[in-house]
């Protein structure tokens, strides 16, 4: 039997200059679980939040400053979340 190991981490710097600023982009580390997903079999759902990412991008409605909103960390966190319950379902 075969034994896989998984490195896994967000793919981004730790950004001291920002921390506890709700300024912090957090789809890498949203990008990042769907590769962790995808990793442990869970495919639909890894494709899913990439799903809920690109929508997001297109949209232009919540994204954080660095993508030319102004919306905090948590605010985004939050709309990943929103959308994939009304997406597919609970």
């Amino acid at each position: 039997m075969a034994v896989s190991n998984l490195i896994s981490h967000i793919i981004h710097g730790s950004a001291p200059d920002i921390a506890g600023q709700g300024k912090a982009n957090p789809m890498a580390t949203v990008w990042s679980a769907s590769q962790m997903l995808e990793f442990f079999g869970h495919k639909e759902w890894a494709d899913r939040l990439i799903d809920i990412i690109e929508e997001m991008l297109v949209e232009k409605k919540v994204l954080t400053s660095d993508l030319g909103g102004n919306a905090t960390t948590s605010q985004v966190g939050d709309e990943v979340v929103n959308k994939l319950v009304l997406k597919y379902g609970k």
